[in-house]
């Protein structure tokens, strides 16, 4: 196995060597390395899971594409929409309730509260993205 900081270096030579039309391309190779590298580990810290997780809007775009010119890049703005409860979600996904409290860690949510049982929250337009990056072709 290489040493990781060997794979840095050469990682970065070839990065400053690279034609500009390249870059993109690249960089979704990147996303999925790191997701490689974030799938291998054994689990996430305590803090990640009651993180608010919320996809970056490179994320929400299919495969790391990057978009061309005329195309619509998700906001970055704060998202105001309404919250969706389990149930409410459920219905949007067209899957029962049951189903969403067993897979809610696999979903883009919000945890509101703590303790041991926190309140469960949606964004549509999260649920929206995560499928289309899921579904199947």
């Amino acid at each position: 196995m290489s040493n990781p900081a060997n794979i840095t270096e050469l990682l970065e030579e070839q990065i400053r060597n690279l034609p500009l039309e390249e870059l993109p391309r690249l960089l979704g190779q990147l996303l999925r390395a790191q997701a490689l590298l974030l799938a291998r580990l054994p689990g996430p810290p305590n803090w990640l899971e009651r993180a608010n997780y919320m996809a970056s809007p490179y994320q929400q775009l299919t495969d790391g594409a990057v978009p061309r010119a005329g195309e619509t890049v998700p906001s970055l703005e704060p998202r105001t929409e309404p919250l969706l409860d389990v149930e409410q979600a459920a219905k949007h996904l067209g899957m029962s309730a049951k189903w969403l409290y067993r897979n809610y860690r696999r979903l883009p949510h919000v945890l509101m509260g703590d303790g041991k049982k926190p309140r469960i929250r949606f964004r549509r337009c999260d649920l929206d993205a995560w499928v289309a990056r899921h579904r199947m072709q």
